[in-house]
């Protein structure tokens, strides 16, 4: 079966793409940045006591986008500001929790998702402030990916 692809739509829609691994982009090299950006997300938002809950929520929905399992097309979004990223977005309503991960999808690695940053979505204050938070996310990734590039970010 042949699919047609959307200009830029995620691999990560598509299940005959699975599976697809998520690899930690080393920042600096830190294997673990890009973890840990991820755990303080979750660690700031939910009680200790719903931690471990919220951390198995979270890993769910990983393995649905590493099995090309993002059901609805706004699970992922491509970034306008950079032609390689794209935004997967980890809602989970139970705890509050409105994760980030910006993420790369090359061809030169056609079963890999390499994560650069993590973060919680603001989502009080003005819609400008909302955004100027959101931009300053995406810098942080966009220069991740120029630095990891030239390696494949440890692949």
């Amino acid at each position: 079966m042949v699919v047609t692809y959307g200009p830029r739509d995620s691999r990560c829609l598509y299940p005959q793409n699975a599976p697809q691994a998520i690899h930690w982009a080393p920042v600096g090299g830190d294997a673990k940045a890009v973890v840990r950006d991820l755990i303080s997300a979750v660690k700031e938002t939910v009680p200790l006591a719903a931690q471990p809950e919220a951390k198995a929520d979270v890993a769910a929905l990983l393995e649905r986008f590493e099995q090309c399992r993002a059901v609805d097309p706004d699970d992922v979004k491509p970034i306008a500001q950079h032609h390689c990223i794209w935004e997967m977005r980890l809602d989970i309503q139970t705890h509050g929790l409105c994760l980030r991960i910006y993420e790369t999808e090359i061809a030169e690695l056609p079963a890999h998702i390499v994560a650069l940053h993590a973060h919680r979505k603001v989502i009080s204050g003005s819609p400008e402030d909302i955004r100027t938070a959101q931009d300053n996310e995406i810098l942080v990734a966009s220069t991740r990916w120029d630095d990891g590039r030239p390696q494949f970010w440890g692949l």
